[in-house]
């Protein structure tokens, strides 16, 4: 869990510190692992002792990346993929069962939606339905006889819609669902969504998380027992992130506060400027007193 009594600052460097002397965490691009004795690696295939056998199962560059994202979330558990979308898939395919029923914001990412329509109704049987997010009637309405999932985002992409987490959180409790919260702008330093209701928080960690424009990678952060889940479907899908790309993305995560604190206060000036000019019909910043 999260140490609260450092800063968000500290967090961010100082997060699932690795073991040993060095201060920048090795990268270990090894795919497969030696062992000195056939028992041994029978006591890690077995899974009766911790270790790495192939890297598509898990390795350690990746899983202390993975350790921090989760860190900063509160979370129990979390696990890297590939990219955003591939985080997207491995949860809604793992936690929302064939001929289930998903809930889903109008108000998210275009390919989020299209997956969901095109592939998780049609090929899984499930029943998708959209639903403006911030509509809560409507949200519960569609909850009515029951759901497995609501999947929303924190600050919309694109839109700038802001979720209210705590409200779609007791309608998702009231309906037995869970609530999944692709929180990929907001990040875990403005919004935590699992102290608000959420099961599981996703990102495209390619965006803020990394900030460097050079790595493509998704985080999913939950309890142990629904990340186990999802692990199960990224190892048979092969959605796992590689080494390079979680050592790129612990390292740009070390500057995660400083950047947010300046993207955001050059967002508010833009959205200031811009909302005070007669030439422009609307600013949908989340910022300004005028956003809704």
């Amino acid at each position: 869990m999260t140490d609260r009594r450092n800063g968000p600052s500290t967090r961010a460097i100082h997060a699932a510190s690795h073991a040993g002397d060095d201060v920048v965490a090795p990268l270990r691009r090894s795919v497969i692992t030696r062992f000195d004795t056939a028992e041994r690696f029978g006591a890690v295939m077995a899974g009766d002792e911790d270790g790495y056998l192939y890297a598509r199962l898990g390795s350690p560059t990746v899983r202390e990346t993975a350790a921090a994202i989760a860190e900063l979330e509160g979370a129990e558990a979390g696990e890297l993929t590939a990219s955003g979308m591939a985080a997207v898939h491995a949860t809604v395919v793992a936690l929302v069962p064939n001929g289930g029923r998903l809930v889903v914001a109008l108000q998210s990412y275009g390919n989020s939606l299209s997956l969901f329509r095109d592939l998780i109704g049609p090929r899984m049987g499930v029943d998708v339905r959209p639903v403006d997010i911030t509509d809560l009637a409507a949200v519960r309405a569609a909850c009515a006889d029951g759901a497995d999932a609501i999947y929303c985002e924190t600050i919309a992409n694109p839109g700038s819609v802001v979720c209210d987490l705590d409200a779609v959180g007791a309608i998702a409790r009231e309906a037995g669902a869970r609530l999944i919260v692709d929180s990929t702008i907001a990040t875990p330093l403005l919004c935590r969504p699992l102290e608000r209701g959420a099961h599981v928080v996703l990102h495209s960690a390619t965006k803020f998380l990394n900030g460097h424009h050079d790595v493509l990678a998704g985080a999913i952060c939950g309890s142990a027992d629904d990340i186990a889940l999802v692990r199960a479907v990224l190892v048979d899908t092969g959605g796992v992130a590689e080494p390079d790309a979680a050592w790129l993305l612990r390292r740009g995560m070390q500057t995660l506060a400083l950047r947010l604190e300046r993207q955001c206060a050059n967002a508010l000036a833009l959205a200031r400027w811009l909302a005070a000019r007669d030439d422009v019909v609307a600013v949908p910043y989340p910022g300004l007193p005028a956003h809704p």
